[in-house]
């Protein structure tokens, strides 16, 4: 069938379920609603949802449990508190042909608190749709998303009448704190040739995300009355001795381990000083100072990699001070921790999904990372399956007030994500190429 055909079709369809598919966002938002603003949302509410809707497309649905003590062992494990009992995942299954190339569509159902409930237009949970947008937590991180990837499967399997390969649907419940639905699920057997993972991108393609380490340092220095201060030693003083060595590093990592990913992104390897400690009061020189924050891994890079450079940041600033000499820091690492994740530009889904979405915008895509972590660090760092992020929506419109999603970019995204299974999943296994 022609190109042009097979997008008029993939357009009819999405169209003819376009209702369905803004009312899915819609009830995934107002699922969210927890029962004071301080509980954590909700997701049993929201897999039911998920699963329901699969199963009218003829999908084969599991709802499962995380089990910690066979992913405990699994590389990339992070412990969490939560209770995994009241947040199961949901498996949904096409099965297909075995000459065929597999894919895994992952995407997340929980979101992060709303926050203060006063300072948004509408009430957070509402779902409401107006002005052309659908609005409420999570719409665009990441139950838009998640719904696009849904509805675009189910419009790339009416559309090939047979002839994909395995199709693999996963929403997991955990994405914003952890990560460990997606890990059980790679562990059971949840494998294809390549992932696709619906986070907010605006139709971006990003075959990488940030990985992260937190990290405390430490700083001592000496009392003294604030009238004699030239007899104590400040350690507020000195920590900035390290903030600018941060700042520096940041620098000399742009310049020495460039990635062309991020070649579009003003800053690569961003550090973030998130908060400072230090003092009691006006009267007296402070002798400690505690700085706080997140060193950068990207690409290929490790959080031992990040630990690595930041640690010996901090030893040549130490080096060049007395005092500090005689009295180091105590730097420590503290969550988040997560690994970076990366497919090669070059790799064959990277140029399957900009076909697809040049065919939907008009031009090319930008091809970008996604700033903030995503599950996709478990398909590409550990089980080495090759993969991107998209979806609709704006990451910088995520975990703030007034979160909302363009309607026009929801049916947009689902058009995409079809093209993108189709031309994907009905090629040949034996074109199959990994970077």
């Amino acid at each position: 069938m022609a190109e042009s055909a097979v997008t008029s079709r993939i357009a009819g369809w999405v169209d003819k379920h376009a209702g369905d598919l803004v009312e899915l966002v819609q009830e995934l938002v107002r699922t969210g609603k927890p029962s004071s603003q301080d509980d954590a949302p909700p997701v049993e509410a929201a897999q039911r949802l998920v699963s329901e809707v699969a199963a009218s497309f003829g999908l084969e649905t599991e709802r499962r449990l995380v089990d910690l003590d066979v992913v405990r062992a699994r590389d990339g494990f992070v412990d969490s508190a939560i209770d995994f009992g009241t947040r199961p995942y949901v498996v949904a299954l096409s099965s297909g042909r075995s000459d065929r190339r597999s894919l895994l569509l992952n995407s997340h159902v929980d979101v992060v608190a709303a926050g203060d409930a006063s300072l948004w237009s509408r009430p957070p949970f509402s779902g409401e749709l107006r002005d052309g947008s659908i609005h409420g937590r999570g719409s665009v991180d990441a139950k838009g998303p998640l719904a696009a990837l849904l509805f675009g499967l189910a419009c790339a399997r009416a559309m090939a009448d047979g002839e994909l390969g395995d199709l693999t649907l996963v929403s997991v419940a955990d994405e914003e704190s952890g990560g460990m639905c997606t890990l059980d699920s790679l562990v059971r057997g949840d494998r294809a040739d390549a992932v696709v993972v619906g986070e907010p991108t605006e139709l971006a393609i990003a075959p990488g995300a940030r990985g992260a380490t937190g990290f405390r340092l430490t700083v001592r220095g000496l009392q003294a009355h604030s009238g004699a201060a030239f007899e104590g030693v400040n350690a507020i003083s000195k920590a900035t001795t390290y903030i600018a060595a941060i700042e520096r590093l940041q620098r000399d990592l742009d310049r020495e381990q460039p990635n062309g990913l991020y070649d579009g992104v003003p800053v690569a390897h961003a550090f973030n000083i998130a908060t400072i400690h230090g003092g009691e009061f006006t009267g007296v020189v402070p002798d400690r100072c505690t700085i706080a924050g997140v060193a950068p891994a990207i690409g290929d890079e490790s959080v031992e990699d990040a630990r690595a450079s930041l640690t010996a940041a901090v030893d040549a600033a130490t080096a060049l001070d007395p005092w500090l000499i005689d009295h180091p820091p105590e730097l420590e690492w503290t969550p988040p921790s997560f690994e970076p994740s990366y497919t090669s530009v070059e790799h064959p889904l990277v140029a399957t999904a900009a076909r697809a979405v040049a065919r939907e915008l008009g031009s090319p895509p930008t091809v970008r990372p996604l700033l903030g972590g995503s599950d996709l660090r478990f398909y590409t760092r550990h089980f080495g399956i090759p993969g991107l992020h998209i979806g609709p929506g704006a990451l910088r419109h995520a975990h703030g007030v007034d979160e909302s999603l363009p309607v026009a970019e929801l049916l947009a995204a689902t058009r995409a994500v079809a093209a993108i299974v189709l031309d994907w999943s009905g090629g040949s296994r034996d074109d199959r190429q990994r970077s």
